[in-house]
């Protein structure tokens, strides 16, 4: 049910009323934004607070919170288990 036209349906289910469609979709958008956030964390260019923005949070916080609730870890100790820091952006630095 992951692909584009299942997603859709779901959607359209959704959008109709059903509950059940949204709670199987639910995974499926967790997974995606998950996907999202740790490659570009493993990119190491960015700071997490664009990261957060580009996948959809309005704060930094909020990201980091659902983050480490999914992937176990907060974004920043993710990042540091995962990728060399000369690779990873100086704060106050426009990459």
């Amino acid at each position: 049910m992951s692909t584009p036209d299942g997603v859709t349906q779901l959607l359209v289910d959704w959008s109709k009323g059903d509950q059940a469609a949204l709670e199987r979709l639910m995974p499926l958008v967790y997974s995606e934004l998950r996907r999202l956030a740790t490659n570009y964390l493993r990119r190491g260019t960015e700071t997490v607070a664009s990261i957060a923005n580009r996948v959809g949070y309005d704060s930094e916080a909020a990201f980091s919170r659902a983050f480490k609730k999914v992937v176990g870890a907060p974004p920043s100790e993710w990042r540091e288990m995962r990728v060399p820091r000369a690779a990873q952006p100086v704060p106050g630095i426009v990459q």
